[in-house]
């Protein structure tokens, strides 16, 4: 059985069209599963005088955990991380 170059094209593009649907519905059905909303209590854009800005976020309590008069504890990630590296949940 010959293929002419139209008809390869066309099996081709469906091929093409076929796989970036099921690339996209494997990631979007795995982003879905595995991501954890959280939301912050506290989001805030300090302005240093230097001109850098640091962006302060509070994790909110969970319901149920009683507060304590604990003084809160800095987290700083590195180079290669991002805010939600040291995301507690």
């Amino acid at each position: 059985m010959r293929f002419d170059l139209w008809e390869l094209a066309a099996l081709a593009s469906l091929a093409i069209a076929i796989g970036a649907l099921l690339i996209w519905g494997h990631v979007r059905f795995w982003v879905g599963r595995l991501a954890l909303p959280l939301t912050y209590s506290i989001h805030e854009r300090v302005r240093c005088p230097d001109g850098v800005s640091i962006e302060l976020r509070r994790v909110p309590i969970p319901e149920g955990v009683p507060k304590a008069p604990l003084p809160p504890v800095l987290l700083v990630h590195g180079i290669a991380a991002n805010h939600r590296n040291q995301d507690l949940h």
